[in-house]
């Protein structure tokens, strides 16, 4: 793989070293994503764009300690990617619902759905920060701030069209999201950040059938 910081092009990695530096400026104690000082908020502090610089940014970091078929089977590695990706997930859930003005609400949401549509463009190309910002807006407690989805249906078309083009890649499809594999196998970009919920999903499945071949 290549090393972390060309994961990104030009303009996101100036854009990461701003975040960076930022952060690196602000209260230590803050989590990011457990949003535990409400002063210092990076859904509503930043946007976009420097939202997914960061994502990919972690992301990148993280598969880069995958480097082996082995590493595949370590659960403790396992746990601490899915458990990272979870977090990502509940955050932006959080943020969503935890807005009491509706157009607050709607502001933090449309943030969300275009930070998943950079994530899931070639610039990016990072699926696994992908599926999680796309399960956080599907969840039941997001998908039922009906008057929410409605008002932004009308007041941004556009953007509700470019969010529906994005349900068929995290339609699950047997467990292991084909149409995200897909794009990670034939895809025309440089470079990617895998959902390796669908690759280790693919792994176990063939350990399971070569185990079965040599049982014969």
């Amino acid at each position: 793989m290549e090393a972390v910081h060309s994961i990104l092009g030009t303009k996101a990695r100036k854009a990461l070293r701003f975040a960076l530096d930022d952060w690196r400026h602000s209260d230590p104690s803050v989590d990011l994503l457990r949003n535990t000082n409400t002063s210092y908020d990076p859904a509503t502090r930043y946007d976009a764009y420097l939202l997914a610089v960061n994502m990919t940014y972690m992301d990148a970091m993280m598969l880069d300690s995958i480097k082996t078929p082995r590493d595949f089977s370590d659960k403790n590695k396992q746990a601490f990617l899915a458990h990272h990706s979870t977090l990502i997930t509940y955050w932006v859930a959080h943020r969503i619902v935890s807005e009491e003005v509706m157009q607050d609400r709607i502001r933090v949401l449309v943030k969300f759905i275009e930070v998943a549509i950079l994530l899931q463009d070639q610039e990016f190309a990072d699926y696994q920060s992908f599926v999680a910002v796309m399960s956080a807006l599907g969840k039941s407690q997001v998908v039922r701030l009906r008057q929410t989805w409605e008002t932004l249906e009308k007041t941004d078309p556009d953007l509700m069209a470019k969010y529906r083009t994005l349900l068929p890649l995290v339609d699950p499809g047997n467990g292991i999201y084909p149409q995200l594999v897909d794009l990670v196998m034939n895809g025309h970009h440089k470079h990617c950040v895998p959902f390796l919920g669908s690759f280790l999903t693919t792994f176990e499945r063939s350990k399971v059938q070569a185990k079965k071949m040599k049982d014969k």
